[in-house]
């Protein structure tokens, strides 16, 4: 059974997500910065994308803004499967 701590973190972690989403849409460049620490790493890629890993918040945030020049994006997520684990938290959004 959840508790109500853990119940608080997924909707916390729900609503990280949906910032996101609504930043990466709007092209809020601003606001998805601020979601992110300043030492991110970022991996999209799949080993074969021809994507490399990206640190930092500038070159992430950058990398982004690249990638969605002229497109219009509407991001849909759905239920989250969350595994906690002290301070760590892994969640996998279907999307």
């Amino acid at each position: 059974m959840a508790t109500p701590d853990l119940l608080n973190t997924v909707h916390e972690l729900s609503q990280a997500k949906a910032r996101y989403c609504l930043a990466i849409d709007t092209k809020d460049w601003e606001a998805l910065a601020g979601l992110m620490a300043p030492d991110i790493v970022m991996d999209v890629g799949d080993g074969n994308a021809g994507i490399p890993v990206l640190t930092g918040r500038d070159n992430v945030v950058g990398a982004i803004r690249t990638w969605l020049t002229g497109a219009t994006t509407a991001h849909q997520v759905h239920t989250p499967l969350v595994d906690l684990d002290g301070d760590e938290a892994r969640v996998v959004w279907a999307m």
